[in-house]
């Protein structure tokens, strides 16, 4: 199994392209964006080891942490308009994002 995810959705909601971090091969992606607080949002997404990795960090001051978050189990992400929804396996839906006006992450069912 696999995590599931429309790139273009990815792409619109990122406003950039991923990263390839071990290769194509390896499915391992990354996506980045800054808004125009400068708040920089990092996602990290293994397709084949159903991982994802969400961080907020300033990035104007040396990418400096500010939430950083590792979901297992999951199984796809739902992208509609400016929100994106991490889903688990078996429908829990731990965090959501919002990335208009600025970034803000919601957490439900960690």
């Amino acid at each position: 199994m696999y995590i599931k995810y429309d790139e273009y959705e990815l792409l619109e909601l990122f406003e950039n392209e991923p990263i390839l971090v071990y290769g194509e091969e390896a499915g391992v992606f990354m996506y980045s964006n800054v808004d125009k607080c400068n708040v920089k949002i990092v996602m990290l997404f293994s397709v084949y080891e159903n991982t994802c990795k969400v961080s907020l960090c300033h990035a104007s001051h040396n990418d400096k942490t500010i939430f950083e978050c590792n979901i297992v189990d999951v199984e796809r992400l739902e992208c509609s308009k400016s929100t994106m929804k991490i889903v688990k396996i078996g429908g829990a839906v731990p965090i959501s994002i919002s990335f208009d006006p600025n970034y803000a992450i919601n957490i439900e069912n960690l």
